[in-house]
């Protein structure tokens, strides 16, 4: 071992050099034993996810109404957002304010910018939103993600009001005729096949 200019032992590398702490840019603590920091790392470069913003109007338990954005990552919905396991939710108001809020204030969420294009749809397949031309695989895998999504029981669970529990009811229903459609469609085109 050597002696720095600093009166401190610094431990030889497997190099023979002494490594600097990256962590501490060279700097070390006089009580701090020299290597303690050695191979650890302060900041992991884990790749980010992307995060979109969704406009909402907050209802909370005191009667208030928050115009906001909340962030979510890149394919999820705000009820992924509410029911994630933190217990505050970031909301940036229309005025660029951050506000961290409890999950339990908030009564009620509406999201604003919400695009429902195949509400209206009676095309079984633009109901699942899967091309007519769909494996038997994808179309399953299709199905049941829907099913996972908007499953009644979830948002039960979740506490979410009668309405948002009706509404899901109600998608579940078009989501299994749908499929059941497609099926009794696919079992018809095969047996005609078969004919021929």
């Amino acid at each position: 071992m050597s002696q720095s200019d600093s009166g401190r032992q610094e431990q030889p590398h497997l190099s023979g050099k002494t490594p600097v702490e990256p962590a501490l840019n060279g700097f070390m603590p006089s009580w701090l034993p020299t290597g303690t920091l050695q191979g650890v790392v302060m900041f992991e470069n884990k790749p980010r996810r992307t995060k979109v913003r969704i406009e909402a109007e907050l209802y909370l338990d005191d009667g208030s109404q928050i115009l906001c954005r909340i962030g979510v990552g890149q394919g999820e919905r705000l009820s992924d957002a509410l029911n994630d396991e933190r217990q505050f939710l970031p909301v940036e108001t229309m005025q660029g304010q951050v506000i961290i809020l409890r999950k339990t204030t908030i009564a009620k969420a509406v999201q604003l910018d919400q695009k429902i294009e195949n509400a209206n749809a009676t095309d079984p397949f633009e109901i699942l939103g899967v091309p007519r031309n769909v494996s038997d695989d994808d179309l399953n895998h299709a199905y049941r993600g829907l099913c996972h999504a908007n499953h009644p029981d979830k948002l039960l669970a979740a506490g979410m009001s009668q309405q948002f529990v009706e509404m899901a009811t109600s998608q579940m229903a078009r989501i299994n005729d749908a499929y059941e459609r497609i099926r009794s469609l696919r079992k018809q085109e095969h047996e005609a096949d078969t004919v021929n």
